[in-house]
């Protein structure tokens, strides 16, 4: 095989059918042949199916596949999946997985993001839609809006793990020394701890002020996770119903205009997009503010605030926090 210098890397579980709705996206995007794609399949009892849809589209699609010797689960499996594609010779990989569905212009988005501002060395990587790691709220141009918005790509301070776009280099330096770290803690919305590779990234970002990520304003993927192991179908619903692709595949995307979500917010062309962006920028900013505070006091856990009062000219805070004490055998004399 030639060495190849960009490659999309995908996973797939147990679930033929919605891998053939990634790899139909994949063979009708613009420029497919140039993405050759390294498939990790997990062992499980409907590989047959999955290997007979892998089959169905090798006269289309330029695909290697192998079958992992055990699960991995959702955090190995793309990361040995990228160090596949990687060890294959690729310096560009675009990350996907069984239940996405791409753009017709996903692939030549990608290409134009390499050429142009991913490789600077503030950006950790690109996604090809506009939302952050954990939320149900995914940037959805109105059609009116999408002429205007179908080539601006954002600087943000957001990470998603749908449709992760990366080279090589990010890879070593961002990516591979974080991916399986889950210190200091990070939070759900409602405050429940969390944790993934994705979950990782987004702590790099959010506690690195110096880099950012790119984003498209107009969704180049999808999601389709109803059913899944991982994604609840009220999740999909809230997050992914609204989310549509192929809009206005007419607009072919000969360049691209990087804009910075905070310098160039005026510049963004339509008005929901500017305030979805600002929203973007509160959000992100009270993320960063609050992680900076606990990761520097990690040991006060689950703390609560039990009241708090002014002496003179000081306020004082009492924290509250349960602490959970071994039980000592009766005879332990130590214990009394």
């Amino acid at each position: 095989m030639p060495t190849p210098r960009q490659a999309i890397a995908a996973t797939a579980h147990n679930r033929p059918d919605r891998l053939r709705q990634l790899l139909d996206s994949i063979a009708r995007a613009d420029g497919a042949a140039d993405w050759p794609i390294f498939l990790s399949i997990e062992p499980t009892e409907r590989q047959a199916e999955i290997l007979a849809v892998v089959d169905a589209y090798r006269g289309r699609l330029d695909i290697h596949r192998r079958v992992n010797d055990e699960r991995l689960g959702v955090r190995r499996n793309p990361h040995a999946n990228v160090l596949w594609a990687l060890a294959e010779g690729a310096e560009l990989v675009l990350l996907l997985e069984d239940d996405l569905v791409l753009d017709r212009q996903g692939l030549r988005w990608s290409e134009l993001v390499a050429a142009q501002a991913l490789r600077r060395p503030e950006v950790m990587c690109a996604n090809l839609l506009t939302t952050t790691c954990l939320s149900e709220s995914i940037h959805m141009p109105a059609p009116c809006e999408v002429e205007a918005l179908h080539d601006v790509v954002l600087r943000m301070r957001f990470f998603s793990s749908y449709g992760l776009l990366f080279t090589r280099a990010q890879w070593e330096r961002h990516f591979a020394p974080n991916w399986f770290v889950d210190e200091p803690r990070m939070e759900g919305w409602r405050g429940q701890a969390a944790t993934g590779w994705d979950v990782a990234m987004n702590r790099l970002l959010l506690t690195s002020p110096e880099l950012c990520v790119l984003q498209s304003l107009v969704p180049r993927v999808n999601h389709d996770g109803a059913g899944g192991s991982h994604v609840s179908d009220a999740f999909q619903a809230a997050s992914f119903a609204h989310v549509q692709l192929d809009l206005r595949p007419e607009l072919a995307l000969q360049s691209l205009r990087v804009l910075d979500a905070v310098a160039d917010l005026a510049r963004i062309p339509t008005a929901n997009a500017r305030m979805y962006v600002n929203l973007c920028r509160h959000l992100w900013t009270l993320q960063e503010s609050t992680l900076a505070f606990k990761h520097h006091l990690p040991a006060l856990g689950d703390v609560s605030v039990k009241r708090w009062w002014h002496l003179g000219s000081y306020e004082y805070t009492l924290l509250r926090r349960r602490v959970r004490r071994e039980r000592h055998s009766a005879q332990d004399p130590q214990a009394r």
